[in-house]
């Protein structure tokens, strides 16, 4: 025979069963509509990725094209003040020489980050 406390225990088990259920369900939807979400954005961030790739490619070039600018210009004015290197002395000519190696070499450095960031 059943008891009122068995009977009230079976009750309690099924709603706790019924509340278990609607948790798993209700989870299940917040899984789907985060997918929904996730499906919805993932068009406009791949489309702001790619500009911003498109950007940075634009902004890569124009600075190797100053930079590219900037080295006929370097030409240039070494060939103006070459005359005048010439007579500087010796401690002072090695001076200027290895300031100039040392601008060339982080040109090329900077040119080299440039290119492989591109």
């Amino acid at each position: 025979m059943t008891t009122v406390l068995d009977s009230a225990k079976g009750i309690a088990e099924d709603i706790f069963y019924v509340g278990l259920g609607f948790g798993v369900i209700t989870f299940q939807k917040a899984q789907v509509k985060r997918q929904e979400i996730k499906g919805m954005l993932s068009k406009p961030i791949q489309d702001a990725e790619k500009q911003r790739d498109e950007i940075k490619g634009k902004l890569i070039d124009n600075v190797l094209k100053i930079d590219e600018n900037l080295d006929k210009t370097i030409d240039g004015l070494e060939s103006l003040v070459s005359p005048v290197e010439e007579k500087l002395p010796e401690s002072i000519k090695e001076i200027v020489t290895k300031a100039k190696e040392f601008t060339k070499d982080s040109r090329v450095q900077f040119r080299q980050r440039l290119v492989a960031a591109k």
